[in-house]
């Protein structure tokens, strides 16, 4: 007679639990899932204390509110796990109509890849409410669910440190091993108790390339002028911010006569990469502001 698990006659343990939600996910187009414990983030929630008083969140306010960031029971009483989720934007570089010929000259420039498409904060959304509801189904009762995007007031790169998506690079994004730092990242947090993953090992050993190839050096110092020259939409500043670009071009093919492409950026702060194009008039009033 052949012998059986327990979790083949009887009710699933955690890690069957955990296996079929991780599938579950992976069939909803999520890149990567892993699973963390809710408890208090002490060190993260430390580290983001110490860059909330060396003003490095500029003109984001928002950033030093809205609760306790290291703590996702705040977010949800009564939650065990966060279920951490990657999902992929990786695709090829080219350039992005942002105006059809229908509605004046034909305006076309480069957008960061995550904005191309829908807004991924309803894709998000979308996948981990429809993967609270499988989880529902597996666990044959109701479940007590939040989902999560960068909106939430969560330390979303420590959720996914702890499980075991990727590791946090020197440029303060999750690197995913196999996909990089071309991801989003989401959360849900549920009333259901699951093993942990294992961490992923720190990979980027004595690698300086995103350091040294950053223009705006914006990892710390420039964090405050370029948080505040995005968040009040600040033109002279982000024109001076624009001339560190060897990118920058006048004239350019499809642009209007006296405007060009001024600024493509890119700058990390403490809660994420952020990007925006800029397109100005000659007279250094902002055109176009794309995130």
């Amino acid at each position: 007679m052949t012998a059986t698990r327990p979790s083949e006659t009887g009710p699933p343990t955690q890690a069957d639990l955990a296996r079929r939600i991780a599938d579950a996910a992976l069939e909803l187009g999520f890149a990567r899932v892993g699973f963390a414990r809710v408890e208090r983030f002490d060190e993260a929630g430390a580290r983001l204390r110490n860059w909330l008083a060396s003003g490095y969140h500029g003109a984001l306010s928002y950033l030093a509110e809205g609760g306790d960031r290291a703590d996702p029971r705040a977010l949800l009483p009564g939650a065990k796990t966060l279920v951490a989720v990657a999902l992929s934007y990786a695709e090829p570089r080219g350039t992005t109509p942002l105006r059809s010929e229908r509605e004046g000259h034909p305006l076309t420039g480069s957008v960061a890849r995550y904005a191309r498409g829908e807004d991924y904060h309803l894709v998000m959304k979308k996948k981990l409410s429809a993967l609270a509801e499988r989880c529902e189904a597996l666990l044959g009762r109701p479940v007590v669910a939040r989902a999560c995007v960068d909106t939430a007031p969560l330390l979303e790169h420590e959720v996914a440190r702890r499980a075991g998506l990727g590791f946090s690079g020197k440029s303060t994004l999750t690197i995913v091993p196999g996909l990089g730092s071309w991801v989003l990242l989401g959360e849900l947090l549920l009333d259901v108790e699951l093993p942990p993953s294992e961490p992923v090992r720190a990979g980027c050993g004595g690698c300086r390339l995103c350091l040294d190839a950053c223009p705006t050096g914006a990892f710390v110092d420039a964090v405050r002028a370029h948080a505040a020259a995005l968040a009040d939409h600040d033109a002279d500043a982000l024109v001076d911010l624009s001339s560190r670009f060897e990118a920058t071009s006048t004239g350019s093919p499809g642009l209007p006569k006296g405007m060009g492409l001024t600024a493509l950026c890119s700058f990390v702060s403490g809660s994420g990469l952020f990007g925006f194009i800029c397109v100005r008039t000659v007279s250094r009033n902002v055109y176009s502001l794309v995130f």
